[in-house]
């Protein structure tokens, strides 16, 4: 299971498939935004993160999903920015 950390979180939290299926496509949407916020030149992303931390399953600790998501690889550039911003 160290190779998947996200997917040993969501079995350890006990999160449902239909919470799984939210979570991705919360992180597909934000992505989106991400890349167009940065096509468009904007700077600062700060809301980003307080969507992601606002629309997790409350049974997703937010530090713990970015660390989790970044270590298995998914939406790599996203997951970076979030965790710089959670840091600051």
């Amino acid at each position: 299971m160290k190779k998947y950390p996200f997917k040993k979180l969501v079995i350890e939290n006990g999160i449902t498939e239909e919470e799984y299926h939210h979570t991705m496509q919360l992180l597909e949407n934000l992505d989106s935004t991400y890349q167009k916020e940065i096509e468009d030149g904007l700077l600062h992303h700060e809301t980003l993160l307080i969507h992601f931390a606002g629309m997790l399953p409350y049974k997703l600790p937010v530090q713990q999903t970015i660390s989790a998501l970044e270590r298995e690889g998914y939406f790599p550039d996203l997951m970076k920015k979030l965790k710089e911003l959670s840091e600051e």
